[in-house]
């Protein structure tokens, strides 16, 4: 079962960024079936880890971008992105450790705040940066 499917409307206009955010779906996705279908703790663990992992690769990744391209609110950002993956490591520790079963809490905490609210507000807010930083490389590069 698919909890979250991807949208045109979802993109911020750069590949490597759209390409990671479609990973990150992809990933809670898997979480989510695998939680469904009483799939074993420790895959689920493993899935779970494979989301942390990916979501901290992704949030440097976006960092750099920001900072390449000068972005003002860039601590405001990352302070995001510390509160997101503090909180996600969180589950993990608490699921690894048998103190937490993974429910509607959780994908609450996934898909409201990790995926959509912070993609689609806070992840939008550079986009247009991005596209006019990467608009004015390609102009610059095509006029050499």
């Amino acid at each position: 079962m698919t909890i979250l499917s991807w949208k045109p409307e979802y993109s911020v206009g750069d590949a490597e960024i759209d390409d990671q955010h479609q990973q990150l779906f992809l990933l809670v996705n898997t979480l989510h079936a695998a939680v469904l279908g009483n799939f074993s703790r420790q895959r689920v663990l493993e899935i779970l880890s494979d989301l942390v992992q990916h979501t901290e690769y992704h949030f440097h990744t976006e960092e750099v971008k920001m900072s390449e391209i000068g972005y003002t609110d860039l601590c405001t950002h990352r302070d995001q992105h510390h509160n997101l993956l503090r909180r996600l490591k969180e589950i993990e520790t608490l699921y690894f450790s048998s103190d937490l079963t993974l429910g509607g809490e959780l994908f609450t905490f996934i898909v409201g705040d990790l995926l959509l609210n912070h993609m689609l507000h806070s992840d939008k807010k550079y986009a247009p940066l991005i596209n006019t930083s990467r608009s004015v490389a390609e102009w610059t590069s095509n006029e050499r």
